[in-house]
């Protein structure tokens, strides 16, 4: 696994990559500028970012490059703030997978890196159940084939990409219509679309009403 870590305290740097380096490479920030530009900043697979009252900044960087399509990493959130209904809202962001209170105990932090790997596996297992042909905008499973226009293709790249975190309809706007004045109605006749065909593979786009999140399923037999 690929993932970075923006904590400002820098003598953290070397615990958390003490253990958490088994799980593969770990690239550590102490401001979240540091790693706009990074090469690597499209190829992460996860994100631990520091978020409190003090530097609520943060959070919203890391959803402003979503809606950029610059980044796709989930994030695990870490944070000494107890209020409720900050770590609620810190939990419907969209891509925050958890939320982990400091000071940090690393044995609880490695837990729930090992969650966040196996949503990763959970990927890997989903992508290898179906067959992409990007050029022909097509899409098979067990012998059946769906072929769907650019705007749906596109809408499936950013679930599949996704997968199997949950996106919500605005940052699928802005990523397909960047600086575009997109109604809503429009979106929905193209993911109504992009329902029904990819419902004959087994797929399934589900939407969650409480934090407003689309997320992908699939069945075991199309």
């Amino acid at each position: 696994m690929y993932f970075f870590i923006v904590e400002p305290d820098s003598n953290l740097h070397e615990i958390l990559r003490e253990g958490l380096s088994k799980f593969g490479q770990v690239d550590l920030f102490r401001k979240p500028k540091e790693l706009e530009g990074h090469p690597g900043l499209a190829s992460y697979q996860l994100g631990i970012i520091h978020e409190d009252y003090s530097q609520g900044g943060i959070l919203g960087w890391y959803k402003q490059l979503r809606e950029q399509g610059l980044i796709r990493a989930p994030v695990i959130v870490m944070s000494s703030v107890e209020d409720a209904k900050f770590i609620e809202y810190c939990l419907f962001q969209p891509g925050v997978m958890d939320y982990i209170m400091k000071p940090l105990k690393m044995g609880e932090l490695i837990a729930r890196v090992q969650r966040a790997t196996k949503s990763s596996d959970a990927h890997s297992v989903f992508s290898q159940s179906f067959k992409v042909f990007p050029k022909r905008r097509m899409l098979e499973r067990r012998e059946k084939k769906i072929f769907l226009t650019p705007t749906e293709f596109s809408i499936w790249e950013i679930f599949h990409g996704a997968f199997p975190a949950g996106i919500s309809r605005d940052e699928i706007i802005r990523e397909i219509w960047p600086g575009v004045c997109m109604q809503t109605k429009v979106f929905d006749v193209h993911l109504s679309n992009l329902r029904k065909k990819i419902l004959c593979l087994g797929i399934f786009i589900h939407f969650h009403q409480e934090n407003e999140t689309y997320t992908l399923d699939i069945a075991k037999d199309p």
